[in-house]
């Protein structure tokens, strides 16, 4: 009776209502999520690669290993006898790829060295993605589209310099990035030893190491003038980003220039047809010509270049130094043509994240080898950060699941 009582009363009103009790929501797995297992996946397959399988690249054998079995074996970092083209290249890569050997005694994780440099320049991406008012998970996305570029992949369990050089660049420019958006003047620091690191290794190193510098002068400049800093303030950050670039890039150059009188060695150094330093060969005599369009203007072999990767049906499998496209197909059907409107949409709100995306393109205007993806790798990054842009802030709803869609298919046939 009780009970019959209970039920009478809750069914005329006269109890009030039994809250339900509701299970806590969770963030439903999305598209993001999937892109990152991919990229875990495939950089994990790499790892394994690197770890099971001896040295195998050709100019790691002939070139970047020979440099550190020298410097193991003589107890110094003096040039190496075993390398007839680069014993006086500039070599900050090659010390990375040292320390394993170093303190293990052998060789058998040498080819992780690129793994992890994979992950920095990836978290790096997600940082300047991040800067641009990306979601969390849409940053992480971002940073996984990088990661599973086919010029990344294929060169992270190799002793190329490649990946190490976009790693680089790209912490540089999130830590640029981030003293334009927060004006702390420690980031132009962290900047500075970046661009130290990079004006240490090769060519395409000191392109960048220029433009970071005079990125980073630039912008304590422009916080000065808007009153962010001081000018002291200024003038001593400035002095520490130069200062931490030339103690990290220089020491290659000086020896170089000790031991033969020229800096660069073993290139000639001409300045207005006047010869500065001399030396047994140009920088032009040693270039290797593209495999399509040798003879034709640098934006041709560019365009045919990155025009490979548009038939991926066709591509087969990546080189780890693939001469004909690379940047995969993710980069020539999605990356490239937004990243237009994102640098407009950048631009339009005074976006600090645009100082990545004008960088990255200076760069790529001023190096050589335009058309070769293992020297342009930071172009995945910015077409990576634009895709998941795009897929977040289409104007409809149907476009942005066209992106995610088009982006997760892409992105699992490159990797």
């Amino acid at each position: 009776w009780a009970l019959g009582a209970v039920m009478l009363s809750a069914r005329a009103g006269l109890m009030p209502p039994r809250r339900r009790l509701r299970r806590p929501s969770l963030p439903e797995p999305g598209w993001e999520l999937v892109v990152v297992a991919l990229a875990v996946a495939a950089l994990g397959w790499q790892l394994l690669v690197a770890i099971v399988l001896p040295p195998f690249a050709y100019d790691a054998l002939t070139y970047h290993l020979t440099t550190v079995a020298t410097w193991l074996q003589n107890g110094n970092l003096d040039p190496t006898p075993l390398s007839l083209c680069c014993a006086r290249y500039p070599d900050n890569a090659e010390l990375m790829f040292a320390w394993p050997v170093l303190f293990l005694g052998r060789d058998a994780l040498v080819d992780t060295v690129q793994i992890a440099f994979a992950a920095l320049g990836a978290l790096a991406a997600a940082g300047v993605a991040r800067s641009a008012g990306l979601s969390a998970r849409g940053s992480a996305a971002a940073g996984g589209l990088f990661l599973v570029t086919p010029a990344v992949l294929t060169q992270a369990p190799t002793n190329f310099a490649d990946v190490v050089v976009a790693a680089c660049a790209l912490a540089a420019l999130h830590a640029l990035v981030r003293f334009a958006a927060t004006g702390a003047l420690q980031r132009l620091v962290v900047a500075g030893l970046a661009a130290g690191l990079l004006l240490g290794m090769k060519g395409t190193g000191v392109v960048w190491a220029a433009a970071l510098v005079l990125t980073g002068i630039a912008l304590a400049w422009w916080s000065r003038r808007r009153g962010r800093v001081s000018r002291r303030a200024a003038a001593g950050a400035i002095a520490g980003f130069l200062a931490a670039t030339l103690a990290l890039g220089t020491y290659w150059y000086a020896r170089n220039w000790i031991d033969t009188g020229n800096p660069a060695y073993p290139f000639r150094v001409q300045v207005a047809g006047v010869r500065v330093f001399d030396g047994p060969f140009r920088a032009s005599e040693v270039m290797t010509p593209p495999a399509v369009a040798a003879d034709a203007p640098w934006p041709v072999q560019v365009v045919r270049s990155w025009a490979h990767d548009l038939a991926f049906w066709q591509v087969g499998s990546y080189d780890y130094q693939q001469r004909v496209g690379g940047l995969g197909p993710l980069w020539a059907w999605l990356g490239l043509p937004l990243l237009i409107p994102l640098a407009v949409a950048l631009a339009r709100r005074r976006d600090p994240a645009l100082v990545a995306v004008a960088c990255v393109a200076l760069v790529f205007l001023l190096q050589p080898y335009q058309w070769w993806a293992r020297f342009t790798i930071p172009l995945a990054a910015a077409g990576a950060i634009a895709i998941v842009w795009a897929a977040a802030h289409a104007g409809r709803p149907l476009l942005r699941n066209a992106v995610r869609a088009a982006a997760l298919a892409l992105a699992a046939v490159g990797a």
